[in-house]
């Protein structure tokens, strides 16, 4: 009788296991942009430089090199979105990098994760109140 609940009770672990980690994978974001009016979420991969080094060591190495520019990723993500942006006046929008940097500035990294090769997954959060508006009038703003 305990062998049968002892093995029962490793099989419902096993399951629930399973379900969790189908849950956690499908939680990563599969490209940029907002999630809501007050965040962006920029997702940078960045594969790793070496090819014959442990796992570890191409980890460490991706990580690296996305950390160091990871602020220029996130406003070419941004810059990509100010793209899509309408202005009542304007057919072609003319985007100012610095206009947007100011808004990258604040971000930081809120999820990692790597895939099977060593390629990092850094998403790069920027929050603000009404974030999407600001950004839209940022851009739709005339240069004087």
């Amino acid at each position: 009788m305990k062998q049968a609940f002892i093995i029962i009770f490793i099989f419902l672990m096993g399951v629930a296991c399973s379900q969790f980690q189908k849950t956690a994978s499908n939680e990563y974001i599969e490209s940029s942009g907002f999630s809501d009016k007050n965040t962006f979420r920029a997702l940078i991969k960045v594969s790793p430089e070496m090819r014959d080094a442990s796992l570890i060591e191409r980890r460490e190495n991706a990580y690296i090199k996305a950390k160091v520019e990871i602020r220029q990723f996130a406003l070419l993500e941004l810059i990509s979105y100010a793209r899509t942006v309408k202005c009542e006046n304007e057919s072609v929008q003319k985007i100012d990098p610095n206009r947007l940097n100011k808004f990258v500035q604040g971000g930081y990294i809120s999820d990692e994760y790597y895939d099977p090769d060593g390629t990092v997954n850094l998403i790069y959060s920027i929050k603000a109140k009404s974030l999407r508006n600001k950004v839209d009038n940022e851009v739709c703003k005339k240069k004087k």
